[in-house]
């Protein structure tokens, strides 16, 4: 009986050391990924407010870190939400609560981890998320951020001076450049009214200060500032990045795709040689060019709506195919579409009828030796130039411009008839309609472009009116977020747009 009493308490007590073995193993890396501070992300305007989260991205706790980040945060319960959904609500909270207006805020994001790699990728993410949702809430506002290693020499400051980390390490740098600057009273000051402090007394921070294009609120302080690499992002610890416009740029991939989709060939079948993003005229847009074929494409986008501001293509290294001599000669002679023709097929292409358009150019010339129409015209302040091949009718090349042009006043009409009816090609009135507007396709290329999306599952295509005016109602998701767009069937112009996270 003793040796069953034995073998009994031996297998139990083994049983609890293996439970309490499983605990160890499996509940410490349990533990420190949910309940573990991992990244602490500081939002200023004054108010300011801190949020924790763990390893998973998932929120432990949200801080103020002054009496208005109380006010910002009061009647929040986002505990264990993911971080884009609590940015997403603070944001939107500052916005309802009147600290963040159009044009006239600054925000400082500032993310601090002891792993860079970590400190940047969070920072990343959040200023996506913020992005997101001042967008969605349709504010602009300029964007400061940092990542942040060491901050021991700043945390006493912020906590006398009721500031954040991010915040105290901001103005300590600054008045360190500037001996007039008090760095207490600096950060009393919201970020925006720091910064025109920095643009009215002329101070150099390329030290401490990393900028992004030249359309932030630091604009017109240095050509230098304005030319500094956006990729400098790393400099003595702290990274500080002017964001150019707080409404997300489509990217890249979103503006090779809307040349693409603009050039009717697919990505297969093209060679890209050059994809950058460029400042024209104080805009920022993408310049797109590639090959399909013999055929080089230029496009310039615009950076954040996708709108085309200019494009062109060309025909590369053209020969005409090989005839008798006598049979060449015959065909220059004899073969010939006709300048009014040729006008016709510039004006199919470009989408337009001939009464909405203003020609300023219509006559012969020759490139490399091939006979063509050069076709010049525009359509409000676009700018339209073909070259039609003369004997074939096929577009050798093409471009338009946006530009600032007011068509020429339109001569007397003519006393005599109008030409009759019949000589005019028939066409169905939906055609008409379509050639003196947008297509539905090109309605929701744009509504994804603005978006900042490359694609998307449409839930709704249709034409409607709003105000009297027809617009293509466009709607679609894109994961969990929802998007609706009104946009004008005759310029293209987005006439309404909203969007929201579908829980």
């Amino acid at each position: 009986m003793k040796k069953n009493i034995f073998s009994k308490g031996f297998i139990g007590a083994a049983t609890v050391a293996c439970v309490l073995l499983g605990a160890g193993i499996f509940g410490i890396p349990y533990y420190g990924n949910n309940f573990v501070p991992d990244s602490h992300v500081d939002i200023d305007i004054n108010p300011g407010v801190e949020i924790v989260t763990n390893k998973n991205n998932k929120v432990i706790e949200i801080l103020s870190t002054n009496n208005d980040g109380k006010t910002v945060i009061d009647g929040m319960n986002l505990k264990n939400s993911e971080l884009k959904v609590a940015v997403n609500a603070l944001i939107g909270s500052m916005v309802q609560k009147g600290y963040i207006e159009n044009d006239n805020t600054g925000i400082l994001v500032t993310v601090r981890n002891n792993n860079q790699d970590r400190a940047d990728k969070v920072k990343a993410e959040v200023l996506d998320d913020i992005n997101f949702a001042l967008y969605k809430n349709d504010v602009q506002a300029a964007v400061i951020n940092q990542t942040l290693k060491n901050t021991k020499n700043a945390d006493k400051f912020a906590r006398e001076n009721n500031v954040s980390i991010g915040k105290s390490v901001f103005v300590l740098n600054l008045a360190a450049k500037d001996s007039t600057l008090d760095a207490r009273e600096l950060a009393k000051m919201r970020v925006s009214d720091i910064a025109d402090l920095v643009v009215k007394k002329g101070i150099d921070i390329r030290d401490i200060v990393d900028y992004d294009y030249d359309d932030s609120i630091w604009e017109n302080t240095a050509d230098a500032i304005e030319d500094i690499d956006e990729n400098a992002n790393k400099a003595a610890g702290i990274n500080t990045v002017a964001i150019s416009s707080t409404k997300k740029q489509i990217g890249v991939e979103g503006a090779k795709q809307i040349a693409l989709a603009h050039a009717k060939v697919a990505q297969k079948d093209v060679t890209f040689i050059k994809a950058e993003l460029e400042t024209e005229n104080g805009r920022l847009v993408y310049d797109i060019e590639f090959y399909s074929g013999n055929v080089e494409y230029d496009y310039d986008i615009d950076a954040v709506s996708g709108d085309i501001v200019s494009y062109d293509y060309d025909i590369e290294n053209y020969n005409i195919p090989v005839q008798p001599t006598e049979v060449q000669q015959t065909n220059a002679d004899t073969v010939d579409i006709g300048v009014e023709k040729a006008k016709e097929i510039a004006l199919s292409h470009a989408g337009h009828s001939i009464d909405k358009v203003s020609f300023v150019k219509a006559e012969i010339d020759y490139e490399d030796g091939i006979k063509v129409y050069d076709i010049d015209f525009h359509s409000g302040n676009v700018e339209y130039d073909y070259e039609i091949n003369a004997a074939t009718g096929s577009i050798l090349s093409v471009d338009w411009d946006i530009e600032d042009y007011s068509i020429p006043a339109p001569e007397p009409a003519p006393t005599e008839a109008p030409v009759p009816a019949p000589t005019a090609a028939p066409a169905p009135a939906p055609t008409k309609a379509a050639s003196s507007g947008i297509s539905a396709e090109r309605a929701k290329q744009i509504a994804l472009s603005h978006a900042g999306v490359g694609s998307a599952h449409f839930t709704k295509v249709e034409l409607d009116t709003e105000d009297g005016i027809r617009v293509y109602e466009i709607e679609f998701k894109v994961g969990n977020v929802e998007y609706d767009y009104d946009i004008n069937v005759a310029t293209g112009a987005i006439v309404s747009s909203s969007s929201e996270i579908d829980d």
